[in-house]
């Protein structure tokens, strides 16, 4: 198949191109991120825009991996993209080693269970309002149980410095479980969730009693 992409010299057969692409700042990941798939026996080339592209080759593409090489970033891997396509994005997810700007809005805690540190918990919010243009990016607890998950509060009453404020529950998947925990408070540029009912900052849920 002939194709080709931005930052290309040249035209060149290309299987299909992946791009990495962070999601707080809307830039393309590259190098030195390394990026491989399972049946081809040559790896990507990267174009001059940083996407990793795979020459025509013998073999049938399998799982397309990626290496982030210390990168701030959680591990991911994704099936090759369809036939009818040449370009894979993937979206990476922010680990708590991110370089979040000062100003933004986080969730910074910790899970545990009991005394144990929860690792590889997936965390998820949903908002109250869901009529509010809120957002949240999702977030995995590492080895220590510490996440932090990025708030994208409403932008137009940032932007005029109205206070901010949004009501918000956390949901915690663990070994296919899941537990909630509602009654969350969020402010912008804030770095913990506010307890409603005792209005005090968490810092570190428990699953066992959540």
């Amino acid at each position: 198949m002939n194709g080709t992409f931005p930052g290309d010299r040249i035209t060149r057969q290309v299987l299909f191109a992946v791009e990495l692409l962070d999601p707080v700042s809307g830039d393309l990941v590259s190098s030195p991120a390394q990026v491989s798939a399972d049946g081809l026996g040559n790896g990507p080339v990267i174009n001059l825009s940083g996407r990793f592209v795979f020459p025509v080759q013998p073999g049938i593409a399998g799982t397309v991996r990626v290496d982030l090489q210390g990168l701030p970033y959680e591990p991911i891997s994704a099936p090759p993209p369809a036939a009818s396509g040449t370009l894979l994005r993937l979206t990476l997810q922010p680990s708590t080693a991110y370089p979040f700007a000062a100003s933004a809005t986080l969730l910074r805690a910790r899970l545990v269970d009991g005394a144990a540190s929860v690792a590889g918990a997936a965390i998820r919010v949903t908002f109250a309002d869901a009529a509010a243009d809120h957002s949240a990016l999702p977030a995995t607890s590492d080895a220590f149980g510490a996440f932090a998950v990025l708030l994208r509060l409403d932008a137009t009453a940032v932007a005029n410095g109205d206070p901010v404020t949004a009501d918000l529950t956390l949901r915690f998947t663990r070994g296919g479980m899941t537990k909630l925990r509602p009654g969350l408070r969020a402010s912008a540029g804030g770095k913990t969730a506010i307890d409603i009912a005792t209005e005090t900052p968490i810092t570190q849920f428990d699953w066992a009693t959540l």
